[in-house]
């Protein structure tokens, strides 16, 4: 999944960081609401996925989002961070955002409201992200395990069944070992922990069969 904003190349929006690349770059945090995905917080860092994991305003973003909070960046392969304070400083200076914490900030830009009947106005205009075909034979088994993780986050977000309260990825150092991709499920009163193979991510996404599968390991943990 990738868009291109502010001349640069971004990928992303995620529904997790988990998707981001322990690479230099700058990242963008929005907030979806229905159709609109608003710019919530931006910054710089040496290891984009290390950093907005630990992020000091993390607690924020959440509380100051009325629908769902996505992740994107934009990687710089390794260049000098005066050039992505660069970047930064350019996103700060469209997007209306200013000061050291979410609170102070005035959050006005939407660049992505009603793509569908939105024409392209300058070179800068977002273009709405672009997801690959599943049956694309130039996808990694990495990009369909990533591609059928978003369908199933994308999925459970508007799901109604299951009185699904929250859900999100997770990956221990034992589940990376052992090549398990976990998605902890809050349902109700329960903490459903699901587990998926590498094997099974992949076999999702070439059959198109993750909802049915989904299905199955919630009722198996239920």
């Amino acid at each position: 999944m990738a868009f291109k904003r502010w001349n640069r190349r971004f990928e992303g929006p995620f529904f997790v960081p988990d998707f981001l690349k322990h690479e230099a770059g700058v990242y963008v945090i929005w907030c979806k609401n229905k159709d609109t995905l608003t710019v919530l917080d931006v910054g710089e860092a040496e290891d984009i996925r290390e950093h907005v994991g630990t992020h000091k305003h993390i607690e924020y973003w959440h509380p100051y989002c009325k629908g769902k909070v996505y992740y994107s960046a934009t990687y710089t392969e390794g260049g000098q961070r005066e050039e992505r304070l660069k970047i930064e400083r350019m996103i700060r200076s469209t997007s209306y955002i200013s000061g050291d914490s979410v609170q102070e900030r005035v959050i006005q830009f939407e660049p992505f409201t009603n793509l569908k009947n939105e024409k392209k106005q300058d070179e800068s205009m977002a273009e709405p992200p672009n997801i690959p075909d599943r049956k694309s034979p130039t996808l990694s088994d990495t990009e369909k395990i990533l591609l059928v993780k978003q369908h199933i986050s994308d999925y459970l977000a508007k799901c109604e069944d299951w009185n699904i309260n929250d859900f999100q990825w997770s990956q221990s150092n034992e589940d990376v070992v052992a090549g398990i991709h976990r998605l902890w499920v809050f349902s109700g009163q329960k903490i459903l922990s699901i587990t998926y193979s590498k094997e099974e991510l992949i076999e999702d996404c070439d059959t198109n069969r993750w909802q049915n599968r989904l299905a199955q390991k919630i009722k198996d943990v239920s």
